[in-house]
């Protein structure tokens, strides 16, 4: 893993410090390279990852509690052991990432890429991730489906 640069690390302790209501900055790793880095342990709670790219980042045990990784790509990423509580991960690349252990309560999973990421056994951990927009998307998909077979039925039929 290499090690965090320094402002990379500026922006972590101003993060750190606003967290705690000690002034500082809310942490904005938009956009951001933080492929490779080693942020174990990192408390990047409420912090906003929006289309950084956290490919073979070492978050095990990471807090990611309230951040915003829509379209960020986590490719090979180690989320073991992290907390993922109310997080958003929109359109999120997580093939391949490690996620044994991770907490993943209310999270917002719509359109990521878990392949390779989730074993077969741990598929309802992610389904309860969050369960309203999992019956919804599978609604939207049931809904598509008949309107295509009715669109079949009048055409050929009618």
């Amino acid at each position: 893993m290499k090690d965090i640069p320094e402002d990379i690390a500026d922006i972590l302790a101003r993060h750190s410090l606003w967290l705690a209501g000690n002034g500082g900055a809310r942490a904005d790793l938009q956009g951001r390279d933080l492929s490779g880095l080693d942020l174990s342990g990192a408390d990047l709670s409420k912090a906003s990852l929006q289309r950084a790219h956290l490919n073979r980042a070492n978050l095990s045990g990471a807090l990611l509690d309230g951040a915003n990784l829509c379209f960020a790509t986590l490719v090979s990423a180690n989320l073991a052991g992290a907390s993922c509580k109310h997080t958003l991960f929109l359109f999120a690349n997580l093939t391949n990432a490690r996620l044994e252990e991770t907490h993943l309560k209310n999270c917002v999973l719509f359109g990521s890429n878990l392949s390779g990421a989730v074993p077969l056994r741990n598929f309802p951990i992610w389904m309860r991730a969050n369960p309203m927009l999992f019956m919804a998307t599978a609604l939207i998909i049931l809904i598509l489906v008949f309107a295509g077979v009715a669109e079949i039925f009048i055409r050929y039929f009618l």
